[in-house]
């Protein structure tokens, strides 16, 4: 009565059932957390793509921006990684590889750095066309891989994005390859792992709010890796949601 059938669902798909089957409330509301995870996930993708007509929004994968790009090679290895442990029944596989994907790359990353092209680019700028036409792609993805599992509020979300027909548990999943994270990006979320745990005193001590109010100092240990940011193909201030960055060499 007061949790629902998906999270009890999702409680039952992400138990390793080669171990003992634990049940408590304690549990139970950490899996409770998890589902509104995805919930406001999946609720932000469609909040994206108010408006939203595939006839004319979608965006071809060259004319997409490299963060998009990223993202969408970020989601095909969940899938594969997904679809591969639906396929060995090891569900509480699937549900890590969903979950994480949702917590760490879209609302630890892409989510916070995409808001500014959202609600503040011109509604007819590229980077904001190729962001809701990333949405509209993550949306149906991640709609059809929680479909076994999430059934009622998958089922529910299909019904909002646009131009899809049918029901969701009559998809198939995405067929996805997924290719190895490239090395620059990976030092982009180092970098700014690093930014963010140096502004948090900050915040504490309330001299900023947002991460927008900081003007931020890199050191990179080797020079040479500012060669892997530039590369991006994003300004790195969009990158990191930052006001400005200045670049120091290392003492030596």
């Amino acid at each position: 009565k007061t949790l629902g059938a998906d999270i009890l669902r999702w409680w039952a798909a992400s138990c390793d059932y080669t171990d003992d089957i634990r049940i408590s409330k304690e549990i139970l509301d950490r899996v409770a957390d998890a589902y509104r995870k995805i919930r406001n996930t999946l609720r932000f993708l469609l909040g994206a793509l108010a408006d939203f007509d595939p006839a004319k929004d979608v965006v071809a994968e060259a004319d997409l921006a490299p963060l998009d790009r990223w993202v969408l090679e970020a989601f095909a290895r969940t899938t594969v990684e997904a679809r591969d442990a639906y396929t060995r029944f090891e569900f509480h596989c699937a549900t890590q590889a969903i979950h994480g994907f949702c917590q760490l790359d879209l609302s630890g990353r892409y989510f916070e750095i995409i808001k500014d092209r959202l609600y503040c680019d011109a509604l007819d700028s590229a980077r904001r066309r190729s962001c809701r036409a990333t949405c509209w792609e993550l949306a149906k993805g991640l709609c059809t891989l929680l479909a076994p599992v999430m059934s009622f509020t998958a089922d529910e979300a299909w019904e909002q994005i646009p131009g899809v027909e049918g029901s969701v548990h009559e998809q198939r999943f995405p067929e996805l390859g997924g290719t190895a994270a490239e090395p620059k990006w990976e030092k982009l979320w180092a970098v700014r792992e690093a930014v963010q745990a140096a502004m948090e005193p900050h915040r504490a001590g309330k001299s900023i709010g947002t991460s927008l109010d900081a003007a931020v100092e890199i050191t990179l240990k080797d020079p040479s890796e500012w060669d892997l940011l530039d590369a991006l193909g994003e300004s790195l201030d969009d990158l990191l949601v930052v006001s400005s960055i200045a670049r120091s060499a290392a003492s030596s």
